[in-house]
């Protein structure tokens, strides 16, 4: 350890005392304003995730030409894969 940082330490205790080996109040919030930010950035990346997924199936609809079947699901004419409705689009035109 260099002698330059125990000198400044020892300059710092006769001065504040206890309270130079504390955290300060700034540093504090720095750490609060860091931990937000990753919060944030976490949010910001489920988000992009869930517009990704939701691109990709509005994209898969709009290049398969979905039809509403007659037991209320909605069903891409191109892979059978069936999507709930909630009514059936014979049952609402009726």
């Amino acid at each position: 350890m260099a002698e330059t940082v125990l000198l400044r330490w020892r300059r710092e205790y006769a001065e504040r005392g206890e309270a130079a080996f504390t955290p300060t109040e700034a540093s504090a919030g720095q750490t609060s304003a860091e931990q937000r930010m990753a919060e944030l950035e976490r949010f910001c990346g489920q988000l992009a995730l869930e517009n990704a997924a939701r691109k990709k199936a509005l994209q898969h609809l709009q290049a398969h030409q979905a039809a509403v079947c007659k037991n209320g699901a909605l069903s891409c004419t191109c892979c059978c894969r069936s999507i709930p409705v909630s009514r059936c689009a014979s049952s609402v035109a009726g």
